[in-house]
């Protein structure tokens, strides 16, 4: 005989399957590996997978820097933000990178010219400006030179 359970949604009763029917045996689930559980085998593939997908990343810029060692390099009078923009589509990894790479300041001098444009923006009477009012008019004024006019 089946055992039966009433079902306090329906009122009805209902079969009762056991665990071991169903693969929720509690005495077994503590002794099954890892890999008998498909989400657990997914989430490790997942993982693997994208272990692979940053070792291949990282192997192609190696690769792409090794062969831009070779390029001969800027005369100091060209504009190297210009090169790049015209790199743009030979070379998108490599062009990403060298965005990152230019946007980095590179000396102290920068950042104390910085300090330096700071005394003309905020006196006494801009006191109160936001601070992304006062980053946005520094930004401004220290690229001047790229604006056309």
């Amino acid at each position: 005989m089946q055992d039966l359970t009433n079902d306090s949604r329906t009122g009805q009763d209902t079969p009762q399957i056991p665990h071991s029917e169903v693969g929720l045996d509690p005495a077994s689930a503590g002794n099954q590996d890892e890999d008998d559980d498909p989400v657990e085998r997914l989430l490790h593939q997942r993982a693997e997978m994208s272990k692979t997908q940053e070792e291949m990343a990282s192997e192609k810029i190696s690769i792409l820097l090794q062969a831009f060692d070779r390029v001969p390099r800027l005369n100091s009078k060209e504009n190297v933000l210009l090169y790049w923009e015209s790199q743009k589509s030979r070379q998108p990894e490599l062009y990403k990178l060298a965005m990152v790479a230019l946007s980095v300041l590179m000396t102290q001098v920068t950042v104390e010219r910085m300090f330096s444009h700071l005394k003309y923006i905020l006196d006494v009477l801009r006191s109160s400006l936001a601070p992304h009012v006062v980053d946005d008019i520094l930004l401004v004024r220290l690229n001047k030179m790229f604006m056309r006019v």
